[in-house]
């Protein structure tokens, strides 16, 4: 058994738990909203609801108190409200994400610091590929929407090592996860989370992501840390 002082099932939940987040926010920025994908966002506070949050801060807490009442009250809306959020939301998808007043690529937030694109895209494609990761292949590697995809997947591999006591295979994906958010992840995440979070919208639907988001990517990490440090479990 890998773990030492944190309940087995409830690890696991937490896992299933942070791909979920990653697929959502990788959803909300590769395409136009619809109203399957709102519906998916309103059930959050029903999955996910009861779950214990191993080694999140109290301010992550606050946050996801705040993001579930958020997803309850999409949850209670009629299939035909949930049609004029989508066109609504779709409004504000054209205006920020489809014009690109908000850069939705990595290498966009390190102009200044003079990398060579082509070897970001390389370097990803390289990371991508060493796994077969399926992602929208009309985006650019470096596309924020990838790197989400990428780390839901990562996430889901290191549960299934966790699920069958693969002690190596366990740490070798936390670890590679770990160096992806260094990498590449770090150098974007603050400042694409606070424009997405500053967006102005009637109904809050960006805002409410963004804000989770920002939050959860810096926790995520950490979260990954104390597994290291603590052999697979938390003390």
């Amino acid at each position: 058994m890998i773990l030492k002082d944190c309940d087995f099932g409830d690890l696991i939940l937490n896992f299933s738990y942070q791909e979920s987040m990653y697929r959502m926010f990788a959803t909300t920025f590769s395409t136009p909203p619809t109203e399957e994908f709102v519906k998916k966002v309103a059930s959050i506070s029903l999955k996910y609801d009861k779950i214990d949050l191993l080694g999140y801060s109290s301010q992550y807490n606050k946050n996801w108190g705040k993001f579930l009442y958020f997803s309850s009250k999409l949850d209670a809306i009629t299939s035909s409200g949930i049609a004029e959020i989508v066109d609504s939301v779709s409004a504000v998808h054209k205006e920020y994400i489809e014009n690109l007043k908000i850069p939705l690529n990595e290498y966009e937030y390190q102009l200044r610091t003079h990398i060579d694109r082509k070897q970001i895209l390389e370097k990803l494609s390289a990371s991508y590929d060493g796994i077969s990761l399926n992602y929208n292949r009309s985006l650019p590697e470096d596309h924020i929407s990838s790197e989400m995809i990428f780390m839901a997947h990562l996430r889901g591999i290191t549960r299934y090592h966790l699920e069958n006591d693969d002690i190596e295979g366990f740490f070798e994906a936390i670890v590679q996860q770990q160096l992806f958010y260094k990498e590449h992840i770090a150098t974007w995440a603050h400042f694409f989370t606070y424009l997405i979070s500053n967006i102005e919208e009637k109904i809050s639907f960006y805002k409410q992501i963004g804000e989770i988001m920002g939050l959860f990517l810096k926790e995520d990490t950490l979260f990954l840390q104390r597994l290291m440090m603590n052999n697979g479990g938390f003390k």
